[in-house]
């Protein structure tokens, strides 16, 4: 299942996230900035540690993190491990990027 939130909610218990993962279909943190003003905010905001699993996606719209990424687990781990571990892989991130 699934849980919804409301914005509130989330900053008073998250505002100090170090890392956000999948904020949904934003390519960009100014894209995410305009879904909410409270977001700037939170200390993974003012960090841009803010990643989303859009890098494979196709002009379609297609993405292959739905895809193959249930039966390739060992690059999702690769890709959380550089992204909470920054360097101790030298792999670039699979699924994920960094929004910009």
């Amino acid at each position: 299942g699934s849980l919804t939130l409301n914005i509130e909610d989330i900053l008073k218990k998250q505002i100090n996230s170090s890392y956000w993962l999948n904020p949904g279909q934003v390519k960009s943190l100014s894209e995410l900035n305009e879904t909410s003003p409270l977001l700037k905010e939170f200390d993974c905001m003012k960090s841009g540690e803010i990643y989303n699993y859009t890098k494979r996606m196709n002009f379609f719209g297609g993405n292959d993190f739905w895809e193959s990424g249930v039966v390739k687990p060992h690059l999702l781990l690769k890709d959380y491990v550089n992204i909470f571990h920054p360097g101790l892989i030298k792999d670039s991130l699979y699924y994920y990027e960094k929004l910009p």
